[in-house]
C-alpha cells in the first residue's frame, strides 16, 4: 500500500491518468482478445457446418438416385421391360451426381477424410452398373443395397466430421 501511494505522490497528474488509464485498459484488452478468439473460432466451425451440409445436400441425390435405379432395375429383371429407358435416364443422373460429388470431394475430401471411401463407391457403382443386366435379379438388388448403404456411410462420415 505504500509502494503505491508513494509512487502516486511522485508522479504528475498527467502520469497518473495514464497509469490508471493503463490499469483499466489491460483488462479489456485481455477480455476483448478472448472474446475474439472465441468468435474466430465460432466462425470456423460455421464454415465447416456450412461445408459438410454442401458436400451431404450433393450426396443425398446420389443416394436417392441409387435407390430408385435399385427398384427400377429389380422391376426389369423380374420381367417388366418397361422400365429400360428410365433405367438409362437414371443411370445419366447418378453419373451427373458422381461428377458433381467428385468436384467437392476434391474441395472437401481432405477435411472430412471422405476420398478414400468416396472412390470405393464409385469402383462399386461401375461394378454395379457393369453387372445389372447380366447378373440374377437378387444379386443385383443386393449389390445395389451394399452400395446403397456406402453412401449412407458417407453421409455419417461428413456428418461426423463436418460437426
Amino acid at each position: 500500500m505504500f509502494f503505491a501511494e508513494s509512487l502516486m505522490n511522485k508522479l504528475t497528474f498527467p502520469k497518473k491518468m495514464a497509469l490508471i488509464a493503463a490499469v483499466f485498459l489491460i483488462p479489456i484488452i485481455i477480455a476483448s482478445s478472448l472474446l475474439l478468439s472465441e468468435l474466430s473460432s465460432g466462425i470456423s466451425e460455421t464454415e465447416r457446418e456450412q461445408q459438410g451440409l454442401l458436400y451431404i445436400s450433393t450426396v443425398r441425390q446420389l443416394y436417392q438416385n441409387l435407390a430408385q435405379h435399385r427398384g427400377m432395375t429389380n422391376a426389369y429383371l423380374n420381367g417388366n421391360i418397361s422400365f429400360k429407358a428410365k433405367i438409362m435416364a437414371k443411370r445419366k443422373e447418378i453419373i451427373a451426381d458422381v461428377a458433381a460429388i467428385d468436384t467437392i470431394d476434391q474441395q472437401l475430401g481432405s477435411t472430412f477424410n471422405t476420398s478414400l471411401l468416396w472412390n470405393e463407391i464409385k469402383q462399386d457403382w461401375k461394378t454395379v452398373e457393369n453387372n445389372a443386366f447380366r447378373d440374377p435379379a437378387k444379386q443385383v438388388f443386393e449389390a445395389h443395397t451394399q452400395l446403397i448403404a456406402k453412401v449412407y456411410s458417407l453421409f455419417e462420415q461428413i456428418s461426423i466430421q463436418s460437426g
